[in-house]
Formats: structure tokens, sequence, C-alpha cells
């Protein structure tokens, strides 16, 4: 799988996640639930973010590279 396919598919799964756990809050909505969402959604949707931008600035860097070589 290239860089930019699996860039996609996590973009993909998080967006996934993000409407099934909002279709979630619908019917679930108590401490337990926002607990969930500060402890395990929101760092994670970060890590997500953060995980795109560095797979972003590799796909320049070897843009770059293939280029320069080629």
């Amino acid at each position: 799988m290239s860089l930019a396919g699996g860039r996609g598919r996590l973009h993909g799964a998080f967006k996934e996640l993000k409407v099934k756990w909002d279709k979630t809050r619908m019917s679930w909505d108590d401490a337990n639930s926002r607990a969930m969402e500060e402890t395990v959604l929101d760092p994670l949707e970060r890590k997500v973010q953060s995980s795109m931008i560095a797979m972003e600035k590799m796909m320049e860097i070897l843009a770059r590279a293939r280029r320069d070589c080629g």
C-alpha cells in the first residue's frame, strides 16, 4: 500500500469512527460516555491528525527525492 493510500484509509476509518460515535452518543449520554470521549476519542483524534500531517510531509519528501534522483 502506498503512503497516500494508507493516509486515505486512516482518514476514512477515523471519519467512520466519528460517525458511529455520534450515533452512539444519541443513546449513551452519561458520565461514562463523556469520560470515554475525553480519555480515548479526543486523544485518538489528535494522534490521527498528527499522523496524517506526518504522512503528508513524508509524501512531499519522497516526491522530492524521486524528482532529485530521477
